[in-house]
């Protein structure tokens, strides 16, 4: 049986540790504990994740990083062909420039694909 792949963004593993919006950080630890008991889910993160939680300042990085250690994940890296399908999204008008990023995760996802992105 194939796994069921889900793409997590920077946003969803921040609001881990997100004091100012409680709710969203209660929905998030409850979505990571399901994560760590879901064999059949194949979570893939991207290095462009890991570089955007690497611009939080500690403590929050380090709980980051360490919620990241505990979860079975595979760790994809951007390629030439993420970037130009990201670059057919903005052209398309998906999502605008200073979204790019944003792009660039949902270029990742598609091309890895996952069923799903989180965020």
């Amino acid at each position: 049986m194939r796994k069921l792949k889900v793409y997590l963004d920077t946003s969803v593993i921040s609001h881990l540790q997100q004091e100012d919006v409680p709710e969203k950080m209660h929905e998030t630890q409850e979505l990571w504990k399901h994560f760590k008991k879901r064999p059949d889910v194949e979570v893939i993160i991207s290095d462009l994740v890991i570089r955007e939680i690497s611009k939080c300042s500690e403590p929050k990085l380090s709980f980051l990083l360490s919620e990241l250690a505990q979860l079975d994940y595979t760790m994809v890296e951007i390629t030439e062909d993420e970037r130009g399908l990201a670059d057919i999204y903005l052209k398309n008008g998906v999502l605008r420039e200073k979204s790019l990023d944003d792009l660039t995760h949902i270029a990742i996802a598609t091309l890895n694909e996952c069923r799903y992105i989180v965020s």
